[in-house]
């Protein structure tokens, strides 16, 4: 969960009262987030663990003081079957206050398939470039919304394989908010037009997730949210 790790290293320049719970199966990812430049006083913690543990959890309930809230980028939960995916939303708000996860845009999965650029300015300032890249068995299943690419880069000296996405499943908005039922859970998602979290309930028109990647906000509390800021 590196993404998730820079989220909140980028997340406490604006919110250094902030404690920061970091999650990942990755020991060596540990050393080099923490040596980034934080804040000096910032509380955060960083566990080498498995999200699917209760226990991982529990310690995040015990360390804090006030509301909580999980977020987990899409290139994580993505890679989880629908069993997986059901425990995690069952124990993170059976624990913390808001689970939020990352969701991409909202179309067909066999519109999804190819190639996709994902370089930005400052990788390409630094002289290369990235890219997703469907695998040759990697057509998607309209019936699963399984596929199977990987993450490119390129410079001027060539093109290397950086990550495999094998067994990746698009948990698709809808997907999401059925599993939600069945936890009854309470479902927000960013409308960006409103630049606020709104009820799936509500407010979907003129919402742009066709378009853009979005985030949902999952809860057992009974709240309207609106600026998640306030």
């Amino acid at each position: 969960m590196a993404g998730t790790a820079d989220f909140a290293y980028q997340g406490h320049f604006h919110y250094p009262d902030f404690r920061f719970l970091m999650i990942d199966l990755d020991d060596g990812a540990q050393e080099r987030v923490l040596a980034q430049n934080w804040h000096e006083g910032t509380e955060k913690h960083y566990m080498v663990a498995d999200v699917l543990e209760e226990s991982v959890w529990s310690k995040a309930k015990s360390i804090t003081t006030g509301e909580s809230l999980a977020y987990i980028g899409k290139q994580s939960h993505h890679m989880l079957d629908a069993k997986q995916l059901f425990r995690l939303m069952e124990l993170a708000t059976s624990h913390i206050d808001y689970l939020m996860l990352e969701t991409p845009q909202l179309s067909p999965v066999t519109e999804m398939g190819g190639t996709d650029d994902m370089t930005r300015p400052e990788m390409k300032d630094a002289g290369f470039e990235s890219e997703l890249v469907e695998d040759p068995d990697g057509d998607p299943n309209p019936f699963t919304n399984l596929m199977h690419f990987h993450l490119v880069s390129s410079d001027e000296d060539g093109e290397r394989a950086i990550f495999p996405y094998r067994n990746w499943t698009v948990w698709s908005q809808p997907i999401l908010v059925t599993l939600a039922r069945l936890l009854d859970l309470n479902v927000f998602y960013y409308h960006s037009d409103l630049n606020e979290f709104v009820s799936v309930e509500e407010e979907w028109e003129d919402c742009d997730v066709e378009e853009n990647v979005t985030f949902m906000i999952f809860t057992r509390r009974d709240v309207e949210l609106g600026s998640f800021r306030d």
